[in-house]
């Protein structure tokens, strides 16, 4: 291994390989940016064994104006995904895609892009940081497994000292944000794992792993347009990943944007050849959204609407009646009651929901119907229907009574996440 002098910034053994993916020319291009690094060597691509303990370098040209060059730089860089391999693509043809270069490679795995004989000092300096940086911060892959474990045994404490000890490194460095940033999503800090991404950005704009989970923290905390906004400027290249492609259709979904969400999710159907059911369950959901229950079913293959189904058309329906759109809402609750499976339980606390709807609809007749099918349904196990149910028959009998019902009745729509949550109740009951 090359040492250098004592008082230099690299007085560490910080030898790294670097494999290039390219014709002779290429190769050559890269051995001149890279001669003056004296502690890269360039290996033969050949002699690349996996996995690999040591950090080093894996430098591919791509022409971004061939899909058969896209495909193949994208599966091997698929095949040579590890924690320690440095990505970088360099685009041959980037001048028709503008910036979109940059982010179709950050799509399959580059952690840099260059393009251009110009950039080349660009691509000395990157490597330089990169091989220093990650010698002064340690092995990636150990803090890694060191948050995997902790996950495993639900060590919140040690999760807490773990973020503590990377924040004493006092190093804004892309690794140490992003590990920073899982373990707050772990810890559920919110607000400290949407600094951490925004950091993460401003630190390297390439970084598409960050751009989209800020994408997924925008939904998450409910701010949908945002969300939407982020995966939407991702990259033009969707259909060559399938997990964006349902990110983005659940969004358009939770948005309430059926035509759209149908759009993506369709793409992805077609991509994974029909054999990740997430895509078709997506499609039915767009397709009820727009009242097409033949078409969902179609889609499911199913007479019956399985409960992810009935829960997404509840937690929708609960939007819309809460935001003026209550006819829209009641007829979602219409359509998940008339194809949810016969069980007794969700039946009670659809038509626990429908009440409420209806009574914020200003249809009390119509809300002690499904109160009374609720309670029959709901038996010990779900209770709640029982007192909006006495309420509304005394208003129906008061017919003089100007009083609205919605400010009687204490009662709330259960959630997505409750609606989901049978076993434990069935359990506590």
């Amino acid at each position: 291994m090359t040492e250098t002098m004592k008082d230099s910034p690299y007085n560490k053994h910080v030898n790294r390989e670097l494999f290039v993916f390219g014709d002779a020319d290429f190769r050559a291009l890269i051995a001149k940016v890279i001669e003056p690094l004296t502690f890269i060597s360039m290996t033969d691509m050949k002699l690349l064994k996996k996995p690999r303990a040591e950090m080093h370098f894996l430098v591919a040209s791509a022409d971004f104006n061939d899909t058969a060059s896209l495909q193949r730089l994208g599966r091997l860089y698929s095949e040579y995904s590890t924690p320690n391999v440095h990505k970088v693509v360099y685009a041959a043809a980037p001048d028709v895609l503008a910036d979109e270069h940059i982010l179709f490679a950050a799509e399959i795995g580059s952690r840099y892009t260059t393009f251009g004989k110009d950039k080349a000092k660009d691509l000395r300096a990157y490597i330089k940081r990169v091989a220093v940086q990650s010698e002064q911060i340690g092995s990636v892959i150990h803090y890694e497994n060191e948050i995997s474990r902790m996950v495993r045994k639900a060590d919140v404490k040690g999760l807490q000292a773990l973020d503590d000890r990377l924040a004493e490194l006092g190093r804004n460095t892309e690794d140490v944000l992003r590990l920073r940033a899982i373990i707050n999503m772990r810890l559920s800090r919110l607000q400290r794992v949407e600094r951490f991404l925004k950091k993460i950005l401003s630190v390297n704009t390439q970084s598409l792993w960050a751009a989209n989970e800020l994408g997924r923290l925008y939904l998450i905390t409910k701010r949908p347009a945002e969300g939407i906004a982020v995966l939407e400027k991702l990259s033009r290249f969707h259909n060559l990943n399938s997990e964006r492609l349902l990110t983005l259709g659940d969004a358009y979904l939770n948005c309430g944007k059926a035509e759209k969400a149908a759009a993506v999710l369709q793409t992805g159907a077609e991509l994974t050849k029909g054999e990740d059911p997430r895509f078709a369950e997506g499609v039915a959901k767009a397709k009820l959204l727009q009242g097409d229950v033949a078409g969902a079913k179609n889609s499911l293959n199913s007479a019956s609407l399985s409960n992810t189904i009935v829960a997404f058309l509840n937690m929708r329906a609960i939007m819309d009646i809460k935001t003026g759109r209550k006819e829209e809402g009641l007829k979602l609750y219409k359509i998940a009651l008339n194809g949810c499976a016969n069980d007794a339980l969700i039946r009670a606390k659809l038509n626990y929901n429908m009440g409420l709807g209806c009574i914020r609809s200003d249809k009390t007749a119509d809300a002690v119907g499904y109160f009374e099918e609720s309670a029959k349904l709901g038996g010990k196990l779900f209770t709640k229907a029982r007192k909006p149910l006495e309420i509304s028959k005394k208003v129906l009998k008061a017919a003089a009574q100007e009083k609205k019902i919605e400010e009687t009745v204490d009662g709330e729509e259960y959630t997505f996440e409750e609606f989901n949550d049978m076993k434990a109740e069935k359990k506590a009951g």
